[in-house]
């Protein structure tokens, strides 16, 4: 990556057992068609290039799971994409693109998409009254990190006497697209399941944002994991539990796809709960506006995304999805778990139009928590996070430091 490499040899179709291709940050204006024999390949990325467009043999590559092809000057994507059995990540953000090909709506396995920065994109939706408030950094008493996204760092602090969190970008682009567009839909957006704008910050570029409660469900993806979040081993949760989290992620997303806007970032990692089963999804960095019709895809794919995430959450559920409160007539029959696990199955649906909508889901998994008795569960969900929370913390004292550096 970053060779400055300005043509990619026809001989790189030889390489038939590649699975990884990493060309980000070269000058390539074109990748030749030899690229189609790649059968092998499943991570691509061509980020921040000057290619105009992709190779219609780019369709053979019948392996291909993950395509980062953001900051290139693309205009068009190659309809033949919809031929990849397994694509699930698309990054097509910040290039030129003025029409998604409607075929790759049919993608059985596409789950995360960043187009933001694209003529294809709609205009974000107004505002929030709250996000008109403008502070100074010196009105801000930062802590300790809380974690760390691909545009920027997010930090504990105090603000007018309350316990705030301050994300402060990095630049004005990450490899999911530009801070001006992921500023723009956090500051529209108000919803109790969702991270909500309290205040924006010019230098540095922040935004202080209300302290969601909780932890993160899981760790970020690695090299090993692929697309796949990282789980605390030994998590286990309550089937109750696991309903209210998927409840309020669900009705998040409900209410983003409202707006015509896509998360393009579901993931556990991106998910806040406490023990009382609250949840919060954070982060847009790689969130784009569209134009809301039958025909836009992307609620679909999301939902996919979000099937497999409580996919996850089953697959943990503590005694096997027999603790207190798995029983539950609002189910349709008496376990929980099992209800859950269906309503998984439904996201995962291999055609993208039998999936549930996120009204329907929110409505179908409030339906399951109204129907529930006596706690959460929660015994086992708060210590399974734990894991995950201290290592977060072994890396933190750099991370703050490094933000230190950038406020000041």
């Amino acid at each position: 990556m970053a060779n400055r490499l300005a043509v990619l040899p026809e001989e790189i179709g030889n390489l038939s057992a590649l699975y990884r291709l990493g060309l980000k940050g070269n000058k390539l204006t074109a990748l030749p068609a030899s690229v189609g024999t790649l059968v092998s390949l499943v991570e691509l990325f061509i980020t921040d290039n000057q290619l105009a467009e992709l190779p219609a043999e780019l369709g053979q590559c019948s392996a291909l799971v993950k395509v980062q092809a953001s900051f290139n000057r693309l205009t068009s994507l190659p309809r033949e994409l919809a031929r990849l059995p397994r694509l699930e990540m698309l990054r097509v953000a910040v290039c030129n693109i003025t029409e998604v090909p409607a075929e790759l709506a049919a993608l059985p396995a596409m789950c995360w998409v960043s187009l933001a920065g694209n003529p294809a994109c709609a205009l974000p939706p107004p505002r929030t009254p709250a996000a008109a408030c403008a502070v100074a950094a010196d009105e801000l008493a930062m802590g300790a990190p809380l974690g760390a996204g691909a545009s920027g760092d997010v930090f504990a602090a105090t603000w007018e006497g309350r316990s705030v969190a301050v994300k402060v970008f990095r630049g004005d682009v990450s490899p999911d697209g530009q801070m001006v567009d992921e500023v723009d839909i956090a500051c529209a957006l108000d919803h109790p399941n969702l991270t909500r704008v309290l205040a924006t910050m010019g230098e540095p570029a922040a935004l202080v944002l209300a302290r969601a409660p909780g932890r993160p469900l899981a760790a970020k993806p690695d090299l090993v994991s692929l697309l796949r979040c990282r789980w605390a081993p030994g998590a286990a949760y309550a089937p109750a539990w696991v309903a209210r989290v998927a409840a309020g992620v669900a009705a998040a997303l409900a209410h983003l796809h409202s707006l015509g806007v896509c998360h393009g970032d579901v993931y556990a990692h991106n998910v806040m709960a406490d023990a009382a089963g609250t949840a919060t999804l954070l982060d847009y960095g790689a969130s784009f506006c569209y134009e809301k019709g039958a025909a836009a895809p992307y609620q679909a794919q999301e939902v996919r995304a979000f099937g497999l995430l409580l996919a996850d959450l089953v697959a943990r559920l503590a005694s096997g999805g027999s603790s207190a409160g798995d029983t539950n007539p609002a189910a349709g029959g008496p376990n929980l778990g099992g209800s859950l696990g269906a309503l998984a199955g439904e996201c995962l649906a291999a055609a993208p139009t039998k999936r549930p909508t996120f009204p329907e889901l929110a409505a179908r998994l409030q339906k399951l928590v109204e129907g529930l008795s006596g706690s959460a569960g929660t015994a086992d969900s708060a210590s399974s996070l734990l894991a995950l929370e201290e290592a977060a913390a072994a890396a933190a004292p750099r991370a703050k430091a490094q933000a230190l550096v950038s406020i000041k």
